[in-house]
């Protein structure tokens, strides 16, 4: 829908203000000449209560500058990424600073870890 992994959390509240001004918006012509993109958004309207959801954590809980770039990507190495709601903080004994939860699946067992990412402020 326009973002390429790295973008600026200003690039995803653009974004999401965008999605969110509705189809009738001057705001969707960006999206009028992305047949996809147009496709993906009418056959979903959740979108923009899921794009309000990202900038928010990103911005509000995270308190992620706007100028901060984030990057997408499903692996890092032989470790894959991933969103676990079942592992919202990391193990005990593991300092809870700012980071990412890291699941990984490799191997019989998997393994898991806190990865952390500066000060959450910034770059």
């Amino acid at each position: 829908m326009g973002l390429e992994s790295p973008f600026l959390i200003s690039d995803l509240r653009k974004l999401t203000s965008d999605v969110c001004a509705g189809r009738d918006s001057p705001k969707w012509a960006r999206f009028k000449k992305n047949p996809e993109a147009l496709k993906e958004l009418t056959g979903r309207p959740e979108y923009c209560l899921d794009l309000t959801f990202m900038y928010s954590l990103l911005s509000l809980g995270y308190e992620l500058e706007d100028e901060r770039e984030i990057w997408i990507g499903k692996q890092v190495g032989d470790v894959e990424l991933g969103w676990s709601v079942s592992h919202p903080y990391p193990p005990s004994g593991v300092d809870p600073g700012p980071g990412v939860w890291v699941q990984g699946r490799g191997g019989s067992t998997g393994s898991a870890r806190w990865a952390r990412s500066g000060n959450g402020r910034g770059r």
